[in-house]
């Protein structure tokens, strides 16, 4: 919901850092640049976002439609290959790790937890990060049921939907 918002008012995520609690919490933090990459810094622009924020966090579960943003000329010129991989590191790790290096472009963080929650992926946290026209992102994801996702048949499932939506 926040990073399809985030969309809708036209900014640019630059890097996220998303954790939620055991108890169901979350901090989600968020670096953003306005659509023509500067700094916001009128109260006014601030303000809309704060409102907008608060508006669609006010109605949980409602989805906002996503935005459907043409990739800039310059970004359209770079052919970065996606990449989707899962790791578990070992039995210890609580959780799945889902890694996905692409081309940015305008709304692909919202195209992503679409995708995921599509898929009933349930986002614990994230490291988000933007080099120059790539994305390099780790999502760290339970199933459904709270658990790791080993499940050979539910990963490609995920990497499916995320290949066809990036």
């Amino acid at each position: 919901m926040i990073t399809t918002a985030l969309d809708q008012l036209q900014l640019d995520i630059q890097s996220a850092s998303i954790n939620t609690t055991s108890d169901g919490y979350a901090l989600d933090i968020f670096y953003v640049l306005d659509q023509d990459g500067s700094i916001i810094e009128e109260a006014t622009r601030a303000d809309q976002i704060h409102t907008t924020l608060q508006n669609c966090l006010a109605i949980p579960g409602t989805l906002p439609d996503l935005t459907t943003t043409i990739a800039s000329r310059r970004l359209q010129h770079f052919r970065i290959p996606t990449l989707v991989d899962f790791v578990t590191d070992s039995d210890d790790d609580v959780f799945t790790q889902i890694r996905i290096s692409t081309a940015d472009r305008p709304g692909i963080l919202s195209i992503i937890a679409r995708a995921l929650l599509d898929c009933s992926v349930s986002v614990q946290a994230a490291k988000i990060i933007t080099l120059g026209e790539r994305i390099e992102d780790v999502f760290f994801v339970l199933d459904e049921r709270g658990e790791k996702i080993n499940n050979a048949q539910q990963r490609d499932l995920i990497k499916q939907a995320l290949d066809k939506q990036l």
